[in-house]
């Protein structure tokens, strides 16, 4: 990733952003029932992209399966149970358009930004444990506060052929409202 946060902005706003419409997916633990599309989680711990109190962020997949995956990472189910998954989780979608979208999913968008595969789905835990922004959120960071920017497509680490999409709430002028959950599921409120 470029070093200085001012040669990164610069680079950025000379990357083209491309736009996305349709479903995208969420996996959410069963605890968190009444509020799925929540971004409070992302308020208050770090994440891939995005550290505490940063930003409104969402986390999805284009994957429903994938969105379940990304979820059970480090969790102490899946490590006691290695591939399974847990049914205190649940999955549904979100239609969105989003017309400004960095999709680092693309080697010519990665050249400009001086990233590559490795850094984007590499541990990001152990530096933010020294105090220190990963790449990748020093990068959602300035993203962010671009004002250009609405949503983030960058690969899986769990499956890096794959990809997922970080959406900035404040960015995205129509609600997201869950969809894809059975009938009787609690009333939802939209982003």
């Amino acid at each position: 990733m470029i070093r200085h946060d001012t040669d990164l902005r610069h680079a950025l706003s000379g990357v083209p952003l491309s736009s996305w419409t349709g479903p995208l997916h969420r996996s959410v633990a069963g605890r968190y029932l009444r509020s799925l599309a929540s971004v409070r989680g992302s308020l208050k711990a770090d994440n891939r992209y995005t550290r505490a109190g940063t930003c409104a962020a969402l986390y999805t997949s284009h994957y429903p399966d994938l969105a379940l995956l990304e979820v059970m990472q480090g969790s102490t189910f899946n490590e006691a149970f290695p591939g399974a998954t847990s049914a205190v989780h649940v999955t549904f979608n979100v239609r969105v358009d989003l017309t400004d979208v960095l999709d680092l999913t693309h080697g010519d968008v990665q050249e400009a930004l001086e990233t590559n595969l490795q850094e984007l789905t590499g541990e990001w835990k152990a530096m933010n444990a020294r105090g220190l922004d990963a790449p990748t959120q020093r990068l959602g960071r300035i993203a962010f506060e671009s004002r250009q920017v609405q949503a983030i497509r960058y690969p899986s680490r769990v499956q890096p052929h794959r990809a997922n999409m970080l959406i900035f709430k404040d960015r995205v002028s129509t609600p997201l409202v869950p969809a894809g959950l059975p009938r009787d599921f609690p009333d939802q409120e939209p982003l």
